[in-house]
This record gives structure tokens, C-alpha cells and sequence, in this order.
């Protein structure tokens, strides 16, 4: 009898399990809609059984989900505006959606970097591009214009995507028309000289005739005649100045020479600034200068005139005190000289800081055309730092002045 017992205790506990086994098995294989065998003992094989049965109702559900978070993202994917392109670590494509195929012709299984390397004209080197070091890359891809088409230009982001190793497993590059924007700078940019140069002709007349006048060359003239003429010629002069900001900011824009420093006696250009601008100024400015450098830097005269030039007009002219109050300081600072223009000005609201240096803008409050200028000064300003690797900080507060500091390379 005992023995029987044995192989009847033992037939119970195998049976479960040489059946859960099974279904384990199979489970694994990826089988998840196999039959598992509910067992309603109350020992450790019933609730393990029940436990399976559990996990595989809830790993079904997880796929669900995955599966239809899936396919969103591949509509929202395959549907963006923006090009989208991704590569294994070769280049070699994997996908890619219809915006990149419309603007690239990319296809998977295709090479990106030989892709565009043939077909387009691009801004980069090679060796730039497949510098493992750098994460982001950003290039600009111009397809050219045929029959068919008109000449397209793209910007591309290239992201690299790496492995816990540190090292690249993929590269996801976005793709941008900018074509209409670049369009729309030329444009700006033709437009800009044009107008420059079909009004500094007719000013540089006025002032040569201004010339004839004020020299005697033509005759003696009137007290009240000489007024005018004065007159004439102050206004003369501020539109030449106006246009002439005007074909700096196109030569500045259009100019891809590397700035060329020599030596040039600082002291010597503030004090011409200075003087120059406080020509026919019918109100009163006092200039305290602090040079704490040698007077003799090595820069661009010709850009750092323009730029101080450019920041102490803007001083005096947003300045509306009966005395207006210039300090202006020269030192250097890890590398770079430093620049301070402080004034007792108007100042300049925080929400503007950045604002204040894009093309044609001007502080609401001082577009009424009583305030000479055409909202280009400042975006001079930045051009020319740019060129130079330099950069611009503004402290500022309204009703309280402005303080610029230029930080230029040594």
C-alpha cells in the first residue's frame, strides 16, 4: 500500500509540472497564446501556475500597446514635415520617411553620405563628417537645379546615437527646407545695396554743390543763405551716414574674408570717434575714457571703429538728459580685450536685451521718427562681432542707462 502511495503523491506533483514546464517552454519560444493548465491545489505548483497565467495576460496587453504606440509614431514619422533619416553606424540607410525621400531621393539600403556626395553640393568635409568625436553635426545640402526641378537648399541636422560603450551605433540626421529664408536673405540683401547705392549718388552730389556754395566759389552769400546751406548739408551728412551703415551691414554680410589684425593706437580712435560725433550735435556730452591697456592693440582698425562707433552714437542719440554722460573703458579679461560703453540714458527694458540686435528693430517707445536711425545699428554690431569671434553683454535697466561690453579676441 505504501508504494502505491508514493506513486500516487508523486504522479500528482510531476503531472503539474511536466505540464508547466511545457507551457514554460513554449512561452519562451514567443508562443504566448498556448493553452496553460489552471491546477486548483492550494500548494506552491497551483499558485505558480496561476502566477504564469497572470504574466502572460499581462505581457499580451503590454504588446498591444507597444504595437499601437508603434504605429503612431511610424504615421507621425512617416507624415513629418521635416525630412527624417536614419543610418546604422556605416551610413548605410534603415529608414527613412517621405518628406527626406521627396527632398534627398535617400532610400534605405542606400549610403547617406554617398547619396549626397554625388547628387548634391554640400559645405562639409569628409573628414569633418565622420569625426566620431562630435555628436552634432550640422550641414547645409544644396540640390541643383535641372529641367525638372528649381535649386532646393537644406539644412541637416546629424545626431549620432551611441551605445553604453560610448562608441556610435547610429546616426539620425533631420532634414530642413530653407530654401524660401535664403531666398528671402539675398533678396533683403540686393535690396539693401541697391537702395544704398542709388541714394549715395545723389547725396554726394548735394554736398559737392553744398561745397561751391560754402567755399565762395560761387559768389558771396547771405547770413541767411549760409544758414541754409549749413542746414542742408547737416541733414546731407545724416543721410550719407544712414546709407553707409547700410552698405556696411551688405559688405559685412556678403564679405567671407577672415578678419586681418594690426596694430592700431586705441586712444587714437576714441578720441576721433568722439570728436566726430560730437560735430553740429546741438546738445551737450561729456566722454570720460579709461584706457587700461597698452594704446597700441593689435585688431582690425576698421572693424573696431565701427563698432564703437556704432554703440556711443546709439549713447548719445537715445539719450534724452540736458547732459548725456559716456564712460568708456579698455582692459582685457582671460584672452580678450574688453570694451565698456556705459551711459546715463533712456535704458533699455530686459524683454528687448536680445531683440535690440535684430535687423530694423527699435525699442517701441523710440519709433516715432523723432529719434534718428533705421534699427540697424546694434544688428552692425553683432555682424562685425561675429567676424571677429567676439561677443556683446547689455546690463541695462529703463530709466537707468545701458552699459555694453564687447569681449574681442587678443
Amino acid at each position: 500500500f505504501s508504494f502505491f502511495a508514493i506513486v500516487y503523491i508523486s504522479w500528482r506533483i510531476s503531472k503539474p509540472i511536466k505540464s508547466l514546464s511545457a507551457s514554460t517552454k513554449l512561452i519562451a519560444e514567443g508562443d504566448l497564446n498556448t493553452e496553460i493548465t489552471t491546477f486548483n491545489s492550494k500548494d506552491e505548483v497551483g499558485q505558480l501556475t496561476h502566477d504564469l497565467k497572470s504574466m502572460v495576460t499581462q505581457i499580451k496587453e503590454t504588446l498591444v500597446n507597444v504595437e499601437e504606440e508603434k504605429e503612431k509614431f511610424k504615421r507621425v514619422f512617416t507624415n513629418m514635415s521635416d525630412g527624417i533619416i536614419a543610418t546604422n553606424a556605416s551610413w548605410k540607410i534603415t529608414n527613412v520617411n517621405l518628406a527626406a525621400e521627396r527632398m534627398l531621393g535617400s532610400q534605405v539600403d542606400s549610403n547617406f553620405i554617398t547619396d549626397i556626395s554625388e547628387k548634391f553640393k554640400c559645405n562639409f568635409e569628409l573628414q569633418e563628417l565622420l569625426d566620431y568625436k562630435k555628436r552634432e553635426k550640422n550641414i547645409e545640402i544644396v540640390r541643383p537645379e535641372t529641367d525638372q526641378v528649381k535649386e532646393m537648399i537644406y539644412s541637416a541636422v546629424i545626431n549620432s546615437i551611441v551605445d553604453v560603450n560610448d562608441n556610435i551605433s547610429a546616426q539620425v540626421v533631420t532634414v530642413h527646407d530653407i530654401t524660401d529664408q535664403r531666398r528671402e536673405e539675398l533678396n533683403k540683401s540686393t535690396l539693401l545695396s541697391l537702395i544704398s547705392h542709388k541714394i549715395m549718388t545723389p547725396v554726394t552730389v548735394m554736398l559737392t554743390a553744398a561745397d561751391f556754395f560754402t567755399d565762395g566759389t560761387l559768389g558771396e552769400l547771405t547770413d541767411n543763405q549760409i544758414k541754409f546751406i549749413n542746414k542742408i548739408v547737416k541733414h546731407a551728412k545724416k543721410v550719407k551716414k544712414l546709407v553707409n551703415r547700410l552698405l556696411h551691414y551688405v559688405s559685412l554680410s556678403e564679405d567671407k574674408e577672415e578678419v586681418s589684425k594690426e596694430d592700431v593706437n586705441i586712444k587714437d580712435i576714441l578720441n576721433k570717434i568722439t570728436e566726430d560725433l560730437l560735430v553740429d550735435l546741438e546738445k551737450k556730452v561729456n566722454f570720460d575714457i579709461n584706457i587700461n591697456v597698452s594704446e597700441t592693440i593689435r585688431t582690425s582698425q576698421k572693424h573696431i571703429t565701427w563698432l564703437l562707433d556704432e554703440i556711443i552714437d546709439n549713447a548719445i542719440k537715445f539719450n534724452q538728459n540736458e547732459v548725456t554722460n559716456i564712460t568708456l573703458a579698455v582692459g582685457k579679461d582671460n584672452g580678450s580685450y574688453v570694451f565698456t560703453i556705459k551711459d546715463n540714458g533712456e535704458g533699455i527694458p530686459t524683454v528687448y536685451h536680445d531683440k535690440i540686435f535684430e535687423r530694423f528693430f527699435q525699442v517701441d517707445k523710440y519709433f516715432t521718427g523723432n529719434t534718428e536711425g533705421m534699427g540697424l545699428g546694434l544688428a552692425l554690431v553683432k555682424t562685425i562681432l561675429s567676424k571677429m569671434d567676439g561677443s556683446i553683454e547689455v546690463t541695462s535697466t529703463e530709466g537707468e542707462g545701458s552699459e555694453f561690453t564687447l569681449f574681442i579676441p587678443l
